[in-house]
């Protein structure tokens, strides 16, 4: 969900060209920062789209690279960021996979819109666009990986094989 930061939150350096966020805004990424305009001097210090002049953050301190001589520390600025959506575990699964692609429960994720998902014991093959893995076709994954799935369709569409002789297994927490 994009969100426009309230002026109460920023604290601006212009020389420095760092943007400090208020402690409701320090677990930001990079990632999430949208687009930092200057609305005093009309200048856009950066849009994610653009892909120029690049942006860091670091505990809620954004460092822009944009240089604009007329901007001030009281400028009013207008900062957008992404704020994902928090999700609450609400039911586990765990999958036993053999030499015959499986999936995980209907019954167990039917309101699940999330899934983080851990590979143990052996190597398999998963796909969750719909389509069977075998295997010799599909995602790899190994013991240890993690898969995270963000919808509800890639949860329902999820299934699995092992790739040798020893089964694997699937460690799931569903969210929603």
């Amino acid at each position: 969900m994009y969100v426009v930061v309230p002026d109460a939150n920023i604290t601006f350096d212009a020389s420095a060209k760092t943007i400090t966020l208020s402690t409701d805004y320090k677990n930001i990424s990079t990632g999430d920062v949208i687009k930092i305009t200057d609305l005093t001097t009309n200048s856009v210090f950066y849009d994610s789209d653009a892909l120029r002049y690049p942006v860091t953050v670091s505990a809620g301190v954004i460092t822009h690279t944009y240089t604009d001589a007329n901007a001030a520390d009281t400028d009013d600025l207008q900062v957008i960021v992404n704020i994902p959506e928090q999700k609450t575990a609400f039911t586990k699964e765990t999958l036993a996979v053999a030499d015959t692609a499986v999936g995980f429960t209907s019954g167990t994720y039917l309101t699940a819109t999330g899934a983080v998902i851990t590979a143990e014991d052996a190597p398999m093959r998963v796909f969750w666009d719909g389509s069977t893995p075998t295997s010799s076709v599909g995602q790899l994954i190994a013991a240890g990986d993690i898969i995270i799935l963000k919808s509800a369709s890639d949860i329902a569409n999820f299934k699995a094989i092992r790739t040798t002789a020893v089964s694997g297994k699937l460690t799931s927490v569903f969210s929603r």
